[in-house]
């Protein structure tokens, strides 16, 4: 019971410091995901400005972002980076884990986003299989702010604060980023995009991104069920029909080059031979 207190304790700062805004208008983006290289990671974003009518309010919106950046770092082993000199106010808080493989970093990902200390998210479901060359995951979550909120006590905050988050709060919305590698996506709640290589411009092996739009008036729901397939080598493959498609080339290129290779050694061998006969003639 603690640590769900605990948990809606900051994530009310958190709603708190994004939507003190006369407008209701909010920055704030949530980044969530595997790295190429299994690093799971799960990071915050806020930016958060204030209009010429609620600059009174300047102190509180600082103070509450400074509690979150100390919560953040020193209890949870975030890193975190803020800005709170001049107005826009701004705070990243970022934490990763890194792993060896695509199973392990997906337990730890899953571990992050089910932690009630750090996490938004009010539901997880996630599953993994691994199998001969593939593995099979799906991810499913689930952020309720309305609920959040009416679990909170609002009488904690200043009133002025209070009175402007239930302003504010049905105006609101944020950003969910999911990156994940995937050969395949089988199924997903959200469109699901290549992601772009930045050195090319090109899509970038086998990774997919989905954007999910987080309103903080209702509940958001996502979700995605991708397959990752694995060549000789280990690396990430495509598609399966591509990747055998792809190895039946090989074996027809390996045929001819062996059918190639006999020839050649088949026309060595009688022009060996005519050369013998040649000279037991002279």
């Amino acid at each position: 019971m603690r640590s769900t207190k605990e948990k809606l304790h900051i994530i009310l700062l958190l709603v708190t410091a994004s939507t003190m805004l006369l407008t209701g208008c909010i920055q704030m983006n949530v980044s969530i995901g595997i790295q190429d290289d299994f690093t799971a990671y799960l990071t915050y974003e806020i930016s958060v400005t204030l209009s010429d009518e609620m600059l009174e309010h300047e102190s509180q919106l600082r103070n509450a972002i400074s509690q979150i950046a100390w919560h953040y770092q020193e209890e949870l082993g975030f890193t975190v980076s803020s800005h709170t000199d001049s107005l826009p106010f701004a705070l990243t808080m970022t934490r990763t884990i890194p792993n060896n493989s695509l199973e392990q970093a997906f337990s730890s990902l899953e571990e992050m986003l089910t932690d009630e200390s750090m996490s938004i998210f009010m539901q997880v479901d996630a599953a993994f299989e691994s199998f001969y060359r593939q593995d099979r995951y799906l991810l499913r979550a689930t952020v309720d702010m309305p609920q959040i909120l009416r679990m909170s006590n609002l009488n904690e905050l200043p009133l002025p604060v209070a009175e402007l988050l239930n302003q504010s709060i049905e105006n609101g919305e944020g950003l969910i980023s999911l990156s994940f590698p995937a050969s395949e996506v089988l199924a997903s709640t959200h469109p699901v995009s290549p992601i772009l290589s930045e050195a090319t411009g090109d899509a970038a092996a086998h990774r997919a991104e989905m954007l999910v739009l987080m309103d903080f008036a209702n509940q958001t729901e996502f979700g995605v069920e991708a397959r990752v397939n694995y060549l000789r080598d280990g690396t990430i493959g495509a598609e399966l029909d591509e990747i055998i498609a792809q190895q039946q080339q090989l074996t027809n290129i390996s045929v001819l080059v062996s059918g190639a290779a006999l020839l050649l050694m088949l026309i060595t061998l009688i022009a060996a031979i005519v050369r013998a006969v040649r000279m037991r003639r002279d």
